[in-house]
């Protein structure tokens, strides 16, 4: 009989020890769901990468306006940059020679950057005709962030670069010289002022 009393508190012990551990397994299920719950769930935004071709885009832009036969003639260079090729070609070297973002160098996994010269255009053509950065992708092969960066570096180079010199007031000699070409080209004297007479 004590054989038998024994064996019932053996299986009331296993009873009671496999109902704690049903009670405590679910208990931790449950607390993990809670926290789980609770926790933010922070997404991870992923950059999309779009491959560019940073060197057919330079060199389309040499052939098109920088080769010794180049595409297009100096009018239309002049009429798509604002300015003659020999003062672009200037603030382009400039640019490279004293300032960082202009110089050429590897990105983290060892590809060339985008050259000073597609930089610069997208900056000029940017100004010249008030394009959105995002427009120039397909020509330049330069995106967005890239060439809002470059726009700005530009201003902020030719500033510090040529600011002193060209930024200033003009001199009595000046004004003297541009009162003469206005009036020669315009046949009118005394206009430097007027926006009609700037071109």
């Amino acid at each position: 009989m004590s054989q038998i009393n024994s064996e019932c508190l053996f299986f009331d012990d296993m009873d009671d020890e496999t109902e704690v551990n049903s009670l405590l397994s679910g208990f931790l299920i449950d607390a993990a769901l809670v926290i789980q719950a609770s926790t933010p769930t922070i997404q991870k935004y992923q950059r999309s990468y779009m491959p560019r071709d940073r060197y057919g885009a330079h060199d389309r832009l040499v052939l098109a306006y920088f080769a010794k036969k180049p595409f297009y003639n100096a009018y239309l260079f002049r009429k798509r940059f604002r300015m003659n090729r020999s003062l672009f070609t200037r603030i382009v070297r400039d640019l490279s020679a004293n300032c960082p973002y202009f110089q050429e160098g590897c990105d983290a996994v060892g590809k060339a950057g985008i050259s000073a010269l597609v930089k610069c255009t997208s900056a000029i053509r940017q100004l010249a005709y008030a394009a959105v950065p995002d427009s120039l992708d397909e020509y330049l092969q330069i995106g967005e962030k890239t060439s809002r960066d470059c726009l700005m570096h530009f201003c902020n180079g030719v500033i510090e670069l040529y600011g002193e010199e060209y930024l200033r007031r003009p001199t009595q000699t000046d004004v003297e010289k541009l009162y003469a070409f206005h009036e020669n080209k315009h046949g009118f004297p005394g206009m430097i002022g007027s926006i009609d007479c700037t071109k």
